[in-house]
C-alpha cells in the first residue's frame, strides 16, 4: 500500500490505514513513520541528516561543524536554548538537509535478478566494443554511449577498470518546487552507468544524492556535497560489498566518479574555476585567452582580434578554432600548484587570472587514481546553453532589443527582422506549416511561435523549430519550395 501510494500524500496514507482497521478489527497496520523505517531496515537505505544555515549559505560539516553561527551571514545555528528540567539546556536545530548515501543504494540494485541482469550492460558493451575495435581497424560501429570514448577505454586496458567495478555520474541543478513561490532547492542525484542508458536515466533508477532546501542559493556548496563525497571516498578505499542475487554470489566492487554534471554556475562550484567571464574562462582549461573591453573587468572568447585594438594582454593575433586544443590533468595539476603557492595575494590574483582556477575543487578528494582527472571529468553543458541562453539572445537580437554600445545602433541591425508584429506573424505561419514535413523522430512538433509570445515556452519552441529544420534541411527532408 505504501509504495502504490507513492505519489499520494502521507494522510491519504493515514486515511486508507484507518479505513482498513475499522472494517477488520484484528488487522493493524503500521503507521506512515513506521513503515517508512521498516523499509530502511529491509533496504538499509536511509539519510544522514546534517545542520545547515537557515539561508542555505552552507552546512556544518567538517570545518564548519562546530560553529554555532553562519559565516556569511551571521545567523545563529539554533533556536533560543530552553531549559528542561530532566535534561537540563536543549538546542533546537533551525534547518536541516539530508544526504542519502551512495552504496546502500547501490547494493540494492543487486538484489533482485532483474535489476542484476541489467548492471551488467557495462561489462556486455564494453567487450562489444573491443570487438568492433578489432574488426574495424580501431572504429566503433555506433558512438552511442560514454564508454565508446578513449577516455574510459584507456583505462579498462589499463586494467584500472574491471568486471565488477560501477561508474557512476554526479548531476546537481536547482530546482523550484512551486510556481511563484520562494521554494527553490538544490538537488543532486547519482547516474549509475553501469545500466544502458534505456534504464538509467529512467525515475526508477536514478539515485537521490541531497536535497538541500531554500528558498535562498548555497554559498558554499562544498559543504552540501562534503557527506554524500565524504562517504564516497570512504567506500573507494574500503571497496564495496555486494551480493549479486542472479548468481548467488558476494564480491568486492571499486565506486569511480566518472562525470560531474551541472550547468555553467554548478560547474564552477564543483570545479572552483573561474568562469566565462576570466580571462581563461573555459572549464575545460583550453588555452584560449579571452578578450575584454578597454576598462571593462569582463573577458569574452573572442577568437578575432577587433580592428584597432590594443588592449594589454588581450591583443594577441587571431585564433584558428582548430588550433586551440583542449587542456588535461597534468596540465591542471600543474596550474593548480603554480597558483597555491603563490607568497602573496598579489601574486594570487595574477596567477588566479592566468590560469583561470580559483583554488582546489572539493572532487580532488575522490578515488586515489582517477579515471578522469579534473578537468576530463566536468561534461561541457550544452542544455541550457543552446535551450536557454542562446536562444534568449537570438530572440532580443531578431526583435532589436539587445542592449548595445553607445558606439552601435539598433536601426542598423539588419538581422533584427521581427520589429513590427506583421512580420513576427508571417514567420510563425511559416514555421506551423512545415509540421507537415518534420518525421516524429525530431520530437516535439513546432508551433507557431508568434502565438506564445507572452510565454517563456516560446524559447523552447524556437530552438525545437530551429534544430527540427536544420536537420531537416542537412537530411534533404523539406522541399526546396518550402524556402
Amino acid at each position: 500500500m505504501f509504495i502504490a501510494l507513492e505519489h499520494l500524500s502521507e494522510s491519504t496514507y493515514e486515511k486508507i490505514r484507518r479505513a482498513i482497521e475499522q472494517c477488520f478489527a484484528d488487522v493493524e497496520l503500521p503507521s506512515f513513520h513506521q513503515t517508512k523505517c521498516i523499509l530502511a531496515d529491509l533496504s538499509g537505505v536511509t539519510s544522514i541528516v546534517k545542520d545547515m544555515c537557515i539561508n542555505s549559505c552552507a552546512a556544518y560539516v567538517g570545518p564548519f561543524a562546530d560553529l554555532n553561527s553562519c559565516l556569511e551571514c551571521s545567523e545563529l545555528r539554533y533556536d533560543q536554548v530552553r531549559f528542561d528540567r530532566s535534561n537540563g539546556r536543549i538546542k533546537h536545530l533551525r534547518a536541516v538537509f539530508h544526504t542519502i548515501p551512495i552504496a546502500p543504494q547501490l547494493q540494492s540494485l543487486w538484489r533482485h535478478p532483474e535489476s542484476t541482469e541489467k548492471m551488467h550492460y557495462r561489462e556486455q558493451r564494453t567487450h562489444q566494443i573491443f570487438q568492433e575495435l578489432q574488426w574495424n581497424n580501431g572504429l566503433v560501429d555506433t558512438y552511442d554511449d560514454v564508454f565508446c570514448g578513449q577516455a574510459y577505454l584507456n583505462v579498462v586496458t589499463q586494467n584500472k577498470i574491471q568486471q565488477n567495478n560501477i561508474l557512476l555520474m554526479l548531476s546537481i541543478d536547482g530546482a523550484q518546487l512551486y510556481e511563484s513561490k520562494d521554494s527553490d532547492c538544490w538537488i543532486y542525484i547519482w547516474i549509475v552507468l553501469n545500466l544502458s542508458p534505456e534504464y538509467r536515466y529512467k525515475k526508477k533508477h536514478v539515485l537521490p544524492g541531497a536535497i538541500i532546501p531554500g528558498p535562498k542559493k548555497p554559498k558554499i556548496i562544498d559543504s552540501f556535497l562534503f557527506p554524500g563525497l565524504h562517504h564516497l571516498s570512504a567506500v573507494q578505499w574500503e571497496g564495496l560489498r555486494i551480493w549479486d542475487a542472479s548468481q548467488d554470489r558476494e564480491f568486492i566492487s571499486w565506486l569511480f566518479l566518472f562525470l560531474a554534471c551541472a550547468d555553467g554556475p554548478g560547474l564552477l562550484t564543483l570545479s572552483n574555476f573561474i568562469g566565462h567571464p576570466g580571462k581563461n574562462g573555459c572549464w575545460m582549461l583550453c588555452p584560449l585567452n579571452g578578450r575584454c573591453k578597454p576598462g571593462a573587468p569582463q573577458y569574452y572568447p573572442v577568437l578575432l582580434k577587433p580592428d584597432n585594438y590594443n588592449v594589454r594582454g588581450c591583443d594577441h593575433p587571431d585564433v584558428d578554432v582548430y588550433d586551440i586544443g583542449l587542456s588535461n590533468s597534468h596540465i591542471y595539476i600543474q596550474r593548480l600548484l603554480h597558483l597555491l603557492n603563490s607568497p602573496t595575494q598579489r601574486v594570487y590574483e595574477t596567477q588566479h587570472l592566468e590560469t583561470g582556477i580559483v583554488g582546489p575543487g572539493i572532487l580532488l578528494g575522490l578515488q586515489p587514481e582517477l579515471i578522469q582527472g579534473i578537468p576530463e571529468v566536468f561534461s561541457s553543458e550544452m542544455m541550457h546553453l543552446s535551450g536557454t541562453n542562446m536562444a534568449a539572445l537570438w530572440l532580443d537580437l531578431w526583435h532589436g532589443k539587445f542592449n548595445c554600445a553607445p558606439t552601435d545602433n539598433q536601426a542598423n541591425w539588419d538581422w533584427a527582422i521581427f520589429k513590427d508584429i506583421a512580420s513576427l506573424e508571417a514567420h510563425g505561419r511559416a514555421i506551423a506549416a512545415c509540421r507537415m514535413y518534420l518525421p516524429g523522430s525530431f520530437d516535439v512538433a513546432p508551433r507557431d511561435p508568434s502565438l506564445h509570445t507572452n510565454s517563456w515556452y516560446k524559447v523552447t519552441e524556437y530552438i525545437t523549430w530551429i534544430y527540427s529544420l536544420c536537420l531537416a534541411l542537412l537530411y534533404g527532408i523539406l522541399p526546396e519550395c518550402f524556402w
